[in-house]
């Protein structure tokens, strides 16, 4: 009896490590895509940074050469 038990025992620490695994991978996957979604978001704002400096330059070098 106390084998069954044990082996029960086991299984249930194995069961609990593999349901902890999953947890910490869903984690990792989620900040990973977290992080994708932030590093998108700062290439379009500086996308939008670099096009109004461009707009800006080109405002700036007409009152320049004017």
């Amino acid at each position: 009896m106390s084998k069954v038990v044990h082996l029960h025992d086991d299984y249930m620490d194995m069961a609990q490590d593999d349901y902890w695994d999953a947890v910490r991978r869903m984690n990792h996957a989620e900040l990973i895509m977290e992080l994708r979604r932030q590093q998108a978001r700062s290439a379009g704002l500086l996308a939008e940074c670099l096009s109004e400096l461009s707009r800006m330059k080109k405002v700036v070098d007409a009152h320049t050469y004017a």
